[in-house]
């Protein structure tokens, strides 16, 4: 019995620290300096770069930069980072939205930038996020039109907030190279890239960021969400994509209520599909009406 006894507590101390691990590795929050614009710059835009700063529905400091353009327009676009990125990362995205006459909100997603929250959410503490995003901008320009589009993880949080009571405002979703759902995408990473059995980390992980992160990964699902979506969605992905695997957007395509419309970028990698050709007349088209790239 006393062996058994030691035998049985190691294990538990090994299934504890396998958690830990994970959590602290995965999903803790990043230590760094606040990035600059590391990607393009902003000398393309000639005008004021707001910061804004507002408190998420749990006190959580929400930040994000606004590139909101000289002529007043009502469209506007949010738009929301991929895995340990940044909003700075996405000026690029502001660049050709703003071309095309979009005011651009960049966020920063919880545990990244200059958001609060000390853990990664992968989209799903993040999607209430979006809501008060929306209504801010509600409040700020009552005639606005919405479109949410999101990369990676970004795309993931705008296709988990799809099921929330998000305002009329919000018209548009666009979703680029998103996951099905959180556990599915660490199953896939663990099992596929790592070639570590997923059974092995994943539940201790969760429960380790139920308690360090506040969420149950779990219940985390794009899929779950999409099923009470009503806003017309538009689904990019990479044919080539090993780290969302391309699979996955066809799942999403089939669970999404509303008006769905799918684009397979074609020997395109993980997060690449915005480098080519008409992409971005093809986003905001969606959003027009005029949808090229049929």
């Amino acid at each position: 019995m006393k062996k058994f006894l030691i035998a049985t507590g190691i294990a538990a101390a090994a299934w504890a620290a396998a958690g830990y691990a994970f959590y602290h590795i995965a999903l803790s929050r990043k230590k760094s300096a606040q990035p600059e614009c590391k990607t393009i710059g902003t000398d393309w835009w000639a005008h004021d770069i707001e910061k804004i700063r507002i408190s998420a529905h749990d006190g959580e400091p929400l930040a994000a930069l606004a590139f909101v353009q000289p002529k007043p327009t009502s469209r506007w676009a949010i738009v929301a980072h991929g895995y340990t990125s940044y909003k700075e990362a996405m000026v690029y995205a502001a660049k050709e939205l703003c071309s095309r006459g979009f005011n651009t909100v960049l966020l920063d997603l919880r545990g990244h930038g200059e958001t609060g929250g000390k853990s990664i959410g992968m989209g799903w503490p993040d999607r209430l996020d979006i809501v008060t995003w929306s209504n801010w901008l509600r409040t700020r320009d009552p005639s606005c039109e919405i479109m949410l589009y999101g990369e990676s993880m970004g795309a993931a949080t705008m296709m988990m907030a799809s099921g929330e009571a998000l305002p009329a405002q919000v018209t548009h979703i666009v979703a680029d190279c998103g996951y099905t759902s959180v556990a599915d995408i660490f199953k896939y990473r663990l099992n596929k890239q790592y070639h570590v059995p997923h059974w092995l980390l994943l539940p201790p992980g969760a429960l380790f960021t139920r308690i360090l992160g506040g969420y149950n990964l779990y219940n985390a699902s794009a899929l779950e969400q999409l099923k009470h979506n009503t806003r017309p969605l538009l689904l990019i992905h990479g044919d080539r994509d090993d780290d969302v695997p391309t699979k996955m957007v066809y799942e999403l395509q089939k669970a999404a209520g509303g008006r769905v419309k799918l684009f397979i970028a074609e020997n395109t990698a993980h997060g690449e599909a915005h480098s080519i050709d008409g992409y971005w007349d093809m986003v905001t088209g969606w959003f027009n009406g005029t949808e090229p790239l049929t």
